[in-house]
């Protein structure tokens, strides 16, 4: 028989060889079948009588069924004992070897796809895992934008307040006016001298301070310093801001008609390290009506010396 080298031939012998391989395995399996009965079959002639008709005509009767298997099975092998030269003359051995090779792609590519399914899986749970994350961050990143909008609503106001409020900036000369000698310590003011009113000193003010001499180089030194629990307790409350304006009404701020600026006032005032804070608050209320000042910055345990009270610093 020639050799056909067609796709369609080709194609038709693969599928008859695969007949025969799916013929031959059938047999094998209807043999084990046969091995089974035949067993069984042993099985009833154990116990049974010689002689017995019904026995023999059962047992001829099974003996031809048997005998007409095993000539079908026989005709079957055969039939591919023939068609096996036929196989193998007209199957193309390249489209076998394709064949092979497309069945070797193929459990390849089985195993890609199982690995693409398991990683599949992996993404699956590290998309849940970011979504949950990144919800997370959204929440956060709302309430970050909250929080900012609160911060700068309060900046806002805070720079509203500070625009409102008058800068001052000391500004130092000499000055003829007179000078007004403060004590300021235990948060408390006390005046040097006593003053009439139109604001001239007339006395020291014993009462809320002492006044010590003491040998010098050119002759006794005069020093003073607060007495403790003495003066006005100052704080920045509608109190003290009207007493203030009491003691200040005997003074006055600025020169005006008829009054140059000798006969005005100025204050001089020490200040001990306990009362930095409330230096800060008298300072602002004599800036307020229009007073200037001066400043000493004591020492804990230290007195002033007492020295003239015109052409000061202010």
């Amino acid at each position: 028989m020639g050799r056909r080298s067609g796709m369609g031939d080709a194609t038709d012998a693969l599928e008859l060889f695969l007949d025969t391989i799916c013929n031959a395995f059938g047999g094998i399996i209807f043999i084990s079948l046969l091995v089974c009965v035949m067993l069984q079959l042993s099985g009833d002639v154990i116990g049974a009588k010689p002689g017995d008709p019904i026995y023999e005509a059962r047992l001829k009767a099974q003996l031809e069924d048997i005998q007409g298997e095993i000539e079908k099975l026989t005709a079957v092998r055969q039939t591919q004992i023939k068609q096996l030269p036929l196989v193998k003359s007209d199957t193309d051995p390249e489209l076998i070897e394709k064949y092979t090779k497309l069945s070797e792609q193929q459990v390849k590519l089985d195993e890609i796809k199982n690995r693409l399914i398991k990683a599949i899986g992996v993404i699956r749970i590290e998309v849940e895992t970011s979504g949950k994350h990144l919800a997370k961050l959204v929440e956060k990143k709302d309430k970050l934008e909250k929080e900012h909008a609160i911060l700068a609503t309060t900046i806002k106001k805070q720079k509203d307040a500070v625009s409102q409020v008058k800068l001052r900036v000391p500004q130092s000369k000499t000055s003829r006016k007179r000078q007004v000698a403060v004590l300021l310590s235990e948060g408390r003011m006390s005046f040097v001298s006593k003053f009439n009113n139109r604001g001239a000193s007339i006395a020291y003010n014993n009462a809320d301070v002492k006044i010590t001499e003491a040998p010098g180089v050119n002759g006794k030194v005069k020093t003073i310093s607060p007495r403790a629990g003495r003066g006005a307790a100052i704080d920045n409350t509608e109190v003290f801001a009207g007493l203030l304006t009491n003691i200040l009404a005997k003074f006055n701020a600025k020169p005006g008609p008829g009054r140059d600026e000798a006969a005005c006032h100025y204050f001089m005032v020490a200040v001990w390290p306990d009362s930095h804070k409330h230096f800060e608050i008298l300072r602002d209320m004599l800036a307020e009506r229009g007073f200037g000042y001066g400043l000493i910055l004591m020492k804990e345990g230290e007195s002033v010396s007492v020295g003239s009270s015109n052409g000061a610093e202010q």
